[in-house]
């Protein structure tokens, strides 16, 4: 993978996690459709948010993963708020005249490559994991973001 005009170890790698709020609700509440519908929108959102070299994808139930590289620390807030704001902006149609909006709760882990060269995937994944959480025990539809140190 190469990053437009940088030295790619010079980045800053982030691995946001994604986890539609209430999803568990939308299904008993609304039926499958809606909670299969509120899915595809939050794929096609994270699609069209993140650029052509980022990656976004479902990585099982109602969870989505984003890998995504910054030149600094320093705008891993921003994106990620930006990423959230899009969320927010998504309703899905549930009757005639009845649309629902969709929240997800986002947790993300940033590091610089260069000082963690030897950190697995898996421990990333843990980190992203617990930061979404921290998120849903905030009360929902936030975004938590935990960096190591550059």
């Amino acid at each position: 993978m190469s990053y437009p005009g940088r030295n790619a170890r010079s980045y800053i790698l982030a691995w946001p996690f994604v986890d539609i709020d209430d999803m568990q609700k939308i299904n008993e509440q609304y039926g499958e459709a809606v909670g299969d519908q509120c899915l595809i929108e939050l794929a096609r959102t994270l699609n069209i948010t993140t650029r052509s070299y980022d990656g976004a994808g479902r990585i099982g139930g109602d969870q989505f993963l984003i890998y995504f590289a910054m030149p600094s620390k320093i705008q891993f807030r921003p994106v990620l708020e930006r990423v959230h704001e899009r969320i927010s902006k998504i309703e899905v149609k549930v009757a005639d005249d009845q649309t629902i909006p969709v929240k997800a709760s986002i947790g993300a882990v940033g590091l610089a490559a260069t000082k963690y060269p030897n950190i697995k995937v898996s421990e990333l994944m843990v980190q992203a994991f617990e930061a979404v959480y921290q998120s849903k025990e905030l009360g929902k539809f936030q975004v938590i973001l935990n960096a190591y140190e550059d």
